[in-house]
């Protein structure tokens, strides 16, 4: 985790160190908001390891949402626990915009890019792409209720659109590019030539 550690501490009680890389995983966990992240309490995971953010926090306000963390997650989390005095988890006493300052120093000690599109929203529409690159709805995930603003989101280099070269054979080809024959249609092939052979 180089570079987590760019100032010793995010507050009295909880170490830098501490405090981003499980705000990072939950946000990676969740694709949710950042300002919907800060605002998530220790009770609101419950022993299954499974967040609920709640609606009054998320964009539109309509309703709780649930995600299973993962256990790497749940341990970062269980770190700033021991050391927390407050309810909130990711509780943030400076300026709203020093959290996005902060994590933006973060990045470039980590040779990550920093700048107005590399924040927390990256995180949100990485975890989007990728969903939806394993066969998931990532206009569920985030909650849009428009699929044009979840194309928005997506990276094409992940979701590994298809492309005509991909799948449409080219001008003076008769198969489409690293076209495997299958069984049937070699089958089906030497069917014809033995038909062929019988008509002479």
């Amino acid at each position: 985790m180089v570079g987590f550690a760019v100032d010793a501490s995010v507050d009295a009680s909880v170490d830098a160190s501490d405090f981003f890389p499980a705000l990072v995983s939950v946000v990676y966990d969740t694709a949710e908001r950042i300002g919907a992240v800060m605002e998530i309490e220790f009770g609101d995971i419950d022993r299954e390891g499974w967040l609920t953010v709640r609606g009054e926090f998320r964009k539109g306000k309509t309703r709780d949402k649930r995600f299973r963390l993962r256990s790497i997650t749940l341990q970062r989390i269980d770190k700033i626990r021991r050391s927390s005095t407050t309810k909130r988890i990711f509780d943030w006493p400076q300026n709203y915009n020093h959290l996005f300052y902060r994590f933006g120093k973060i990045l470039e000690a980590a040779g990550l890019p920093n700048n107005r599109r590399s924040k927390w929203h990256k995180v949100r529409r990485t975890t989007a792409s990728y969903f939806e690159a394993a066969g998931g709805n990532a206009t569920q995930l985030l909650d849009h209720t428009d699929r044009r603003t979840t194309e928005r989101y997506l990276d094409p280099r992940v979701i590994k659109q298809v492309q005509p070269c991909d799948i449409v054979a080219g001008i003076g080809e008769t198969s489409p590019p690293n076209a495997k024959p299958d069984g049937d249609s070699e089958f089906i092939d030497e069917l014809k030539k033995l038909m062929d052979s019988r008509k002479t």
